[in-house]
């Protein structure tokens, strides 16, 4: 918030074992070591954070996670992957950012996800429009003037809606059923 610096900690059996503070930069290291082989999930409480931009970059597969949108991150990890696997990248809420809203753009009607017609900001009219599922994979991806997209061949499910508008990036969560 009106901090100098984001502080991000991880809670651990009642204790806060790691803080982390931010000092200005909008990026930081996220160490993860497995005990064992297997299957992680790395769940984020959002609930009162003040940011308007969370990501989760997974640096040995490449995935993107919207943290804000999806709060929870599932992967496969060996004891011997390099423990410096992930970083998270963020950007705190700003009064004048009127173009990042994080009001709705789209909808779900008739098998397909409709843009509003005012939904990319600024009438350019060109932009891009991805579909991310829970693992940070895009399933669709379509740019200019398309404003629809068929979920045919969707898994149900939740997923991130990406519009991307130059450095304009906005975000919505979709339920397809």
């Amino acid at each position: 918030g009106d901090g100098e610096g984001s502080v991000i900690y991880f809670p651990q059996n009642g204790q806060d074992l790691a803080v982390a503070c931010a000092n200005g930069q909008n990026e930081m290291p996220l160490n993860f070591k497995a005990a064992q082989n297997g299957t992680y999930t790395l769940a984020f409480e959002v609930e009162n954070l003040d940011l308007d931009y969370l990501h989760l970059i997974d640096n040995m597969t490449g995935n993107e996670i919207d943290v804000l949108a999806m709060p929870a991150y599932t992967f496969e990890a060996k004891t011997s992957d390099y423990a410096s696997r992930f970083r998270l990248v963020f950007a705190e809420n700003e009064t004048d950012s009127a173009s990042t809203g994080s009001a709705a753009f789209a909808y779900i009607a008739d098998g397909e996800i409709r843009i509003v017609a005012d939904g990319p900001s600024t009438g350019s009219g060109t932009f891009t429009l991805q579909v991310v599922d829970v693992t940070g994979r895009v399933v669709a991806s379509v740019g200019e003037h398309t404003r629809c997209v068929p979920t045919t061949g969707m898994a149900p499910g939740v997923y991130v809606l990406r519009l991307i508008n130059g450095d304009n990036v906005r975000t919505q969560k979709i339920v397809i059923e």
